[in-house]
């Protein structure tokens, strides 16, 4: 799982009532104390991440999956929250295709790639990938332009991907509308 924002919290409850593992994936330093006093649970350990780099995801996906077990991703990387006014800065919409795109199209190449080459680690074809778009990809919420299109175009690539990594993985995109928290 990507964030410990609310909806990422509810997950990673969820999956800990179910004996899963759970390692959750962040990229800013917000949760730096929150790594150092989480961690200490058997089942969750939270992890400093480059979601800008795929080499860099890939040898964290090396080291941190487990032999034998099925490996999953949940991503709920993204934000929505642009700074400024439109039109926004050229700046502003990379950083907000970064978050949005970019890094979850690097989040999905890694596992991906990683679990196609490594069998022992996707046993019986089992893994499952989840990321989270917006319903802005598809229907006009007054998001911001450039947050709409970026999940948008996560959407397609996942979409596509999909058909590129079955049958030994199923990915897909999830589309909420607004989760007042």
């Amino acid at each position: 799982a990507g964030g410990l924002g609310d909806i990422g919290k509810k997950i990673v409850e969820v999956l800990l009532k179910s004996d899963a593992n759970v390692k959750v994936l962040y990229y800013s330093n917000k949760y730096e104390d929150r790594s150092k006093s989480e961690s200490t649970n058997n089942f969750i350990e939270i992890l400093h991440t480059d979601y800008s780099s795929h080499e860099k995801l890939l040898e964290m996906f090396k080291k941190n999956s487990q032999k034998n077990m099925r490996n999953c991703l949940i991503s709920l990387v993204g934000s929505g929250k642009m700074e400024g006014e439109f039109p926004y800065t050229r700046k502003e919409v990379q950083r907000i295709w970064d978050i949005n795109y970019f890094f979850n199209r690097n989040l999905a190449t890694a596992i991906t790639k990683f679990l196609s080459e490594n069998d022992a680690y996707n046993q019986e074809g089992e893994a499952s990938h989840i990321f989270t778009s917006s319903i802005a990809s598809s229907k006009n919420v007054n998001a911001p332009i450039d947050y709409s299109a970026a999940k948008g175009a996560l959407e397609i690539f996942i979409k596509n991907l999909s058909n590129y990594i079955a049958p030994k993985q199923r990915i897909n995109t999830i589309s909420p509308g607004h989760i007042y928290t």
